[in-house]
């Protein structure tokens, strides 16, 4: 039997609230006052557990989730550890117009066969700009120009680390896809 150890990487800068959509995803709760995250923090088996990754071909042993901090200095070190099979986790604060196209173009650079999943985060922190079809949106950032520029991006989604229950808040759908990447990556890794 095969064993296989996805990387899932979660980029973003400065307090876009990484370390928090990492624990809530791994059904912890959202920690206020978690430190800034310095380097890389590697959590191996905080999301190994959930029921929606209890299936697939292969035996996981470990997903590696790797928490990248995004200070102005760290960012070349995150460069280097870039990895060309892997899940990126690109998170913008919705308090900020974040720019990810520096990002956006690391991970092409040093990763271009990798997808990425775009999170805004801390919606619970603004009021919704426009409703669209009944979706909220967060955020003024033109997510479309980056869609369409950056092929790998394969969903966009609001959420809020720290009220689960605000109105379109996608979480849920976030988990979901991640889990439908992770079974894609497995796909290649038996190739």
């Amino acid at each position: 039997e095969a064993v296989w150890e996805p990387r899932v990487f979660l980029l973003g800068s400065g307090g876009a609230g990484k370390t928090s959509l990492m624990r809530v995803i791994g059904n912890l709760p959202c920690n206020d006052d978690e430190p800034k995250t310095n380097g890389v923090k590697i959590e191996v088996n905080l999301w190994k557990e959930l029921p929606w990754m209890q299936s697939g071909k292969t035996r996981i042993d470990h997903i590696s989730v790797w928490d990248f901090a995004g200070q102005e200095h760290d960012i070349s070190l995150n460069c280097l550890l870039m990895m060309t099979v892997a899940l990126y986790i690109l998170v913008l604060d919705a308090r900020r117009e974040d720019d990810p196209e520096e990002w956006l173009n690391y991970i092409q650079t040093y990763s271009p066969k990798s997808k990425v999943l775009l999170v805004i985060n801390k919606i619970d922190t603004v009021n919704p700009v426009v409703s669209i079809e009944n979706r909220m949106h967060y955020s003024q950032i033109n997510i479309a120009k980056y869609c369409d520029k950056y092929a790998n991006i394969v969903g966009v989604y609001q959420v809020s680390c720290r009220d689960l229950q605000i109105p379109g808040n996608e979480l849920e759908e976030l988990k979901r896809d991640i889990y439908s990447q992770i079974l894609a990556m497995e796909s290649q890794f038996h190739k």
